[in-house]
């Protein structure tokens, strides 16, 4: 049996705080590579997430908050998530900053209206889903995801504007 995503964040296991780091680790390594352009506003415009955070390693063979609403984003594909990363980053050095929030998504709160991509700069998909590289856990209608320091104020910018508010940071500041 899975704990819920609260119960889980008042104990902090040791196999939440590892997930954490994972996160953390994979996540700077990815933002600190630079990239040849980065996306453009317009495709922010048209309602693309950013690809910086959805790596094609750990990419779930389908997105949205529809994927979680209908059974498929479940939590073994969210576990697959975090083990395929788990198992990519088992080489390397920990991340030298876990400096970020936590961050919850409700995918059945979820009004799909697109707002929070474009405040984000992507972070959030058009269904308000956070970028899948910094997935953490899931407990069948809560997804945590980590969200580095660099992107705290777009991420803070696509909640500001989320009517539903079906995401909220974890520790309930910036409210």
């Amino acid at each position: 049996m899975h704990d819920s995503v609260e119960a889980a964040l008042l104990r902090q296991p040791d196999w939440l705080r590892k997930r954490f780091v994972e996160a953390a680790t994979w996540a700077n390594a990815k933002l600190s590579k630079p990239g040849v352009v980065q996306v453009l506003i317009a495709q922010f415009l048209r309602g693309n997430p950013s690809p910086r955070l959805r790596s094609t390693e750990l990419a779930p063979s389908t997105r949205g908050a529809e994927f979680f609403r209908r059974g498929y984003g479940d939590i073994p594909t969210v576990e697959e998530v975090v083990q395929r990363r788990s198992e990519l980053i088992r080489s390397w050095p920990a991340a030298k900053s876990m400096e970020g929030r936590g961050l919850l998504f409700m995918p059945r709160e979820s009004l799909s209206d697109g707002a929070a991509t474009v405040q984000s700069e992507g972070f959030f998909d058009l269904d308000n889903v956070p970028a899948w590289d910094t997935w953490i856990y899931f407990d069948g209608r809560t997804l945590l995801s980590w969200v580095p320091t660099s992107l705290i104020s777009k991420v803070q910018s696509g909640i500001d504007v989320n009517p539903e508010g079906c995401i909220k940071w974890a520790d309930g500041a910036g409210q």
